[in-house]
């Protein structure tokens, strides 16, 4: 039977409820607080809450940190070529001649690599800069200026690598994408 003022089921044939109300007189008894009547279904929504909470913030520290790891990829790519880093690692080579100018294709690929570093660099001296000063009215005006200038140097980065040749066009490439989301942070006010 399933009393009307707790609303627990009563498994004994006895004519009271665990809560004190009388089947047989129909009065008595309390209602248990919110917590304990709803329990299981509390602790479902806290998990799912904890769950979604650990989703964002692990989203979050992805979006600021995998931009970080594509660029640092990026620049060893760039700058340690297999052939290089062999001769670095093995000392009894030759050193390579330097005096050979790039083609205009493999200087595309490094202005591109210099394009993302500039984004990201700008991106925290604004965090900085917003962090730090006290904030104007101008504020979201100058922010909105700035992101545009990061978005032209994110697509100019894709299209250089993209038409580029040279070693690490792939990673300057995921590292210009990955480098927009740091982006999000900010319009999401998490920095």
């Amino acid at each position: 039977m399933k009393c009307p003022v707790c609303g627990f089921e009563n498994p004994s044939p006895g004519s009271v409820c665990g809560c004190g109300y009388d089947f047989d007189k129909q009065t008595g008894g309390y209602r248990p607080p919110f917590y304990t009547r709803h329990r299981p279904e509390l602790v479902l929504t806290g998990i799912l809450l904890l769950l979604v909470l650990c989703f964002f913030a692990g989203a979050v520290l992805s979006m600021l940190i995998v931009p970080h790891i594509a660029l640092a990829i990026a620049w060893i790519a760039w700058v340690l070529p297999t052939r290089r880093l062999a001769r670095l690692l093995s000392p009894n080579t030759a050193i390579p001649r330097l005096d050979r100018r790039p083609s205009f294709r493999t200087a595309l690929v490094f202005v591109a690599l210099l394009a993302v570093s500039l984004n990201v660099a700008i991106y925290w001296a604004l965090v900085i800069w917003q962090n730090t000063s006290p904030t104007s009215p101008d504020w979201w005006m100058v922010r909105d200026r700035i992101e545009l200038v990061c978005d032209f140097l994110i697509a100019f980065a894709i299209l250089a690598a993209g038409f580029g040749k040279g070693r690490g066009r792939l990673a300057i490439i995921l590292a210009a994408i990955v480098g927009w989301a740091v982006w999000i942070t900010m319009h999401i006010g998490i920095l």
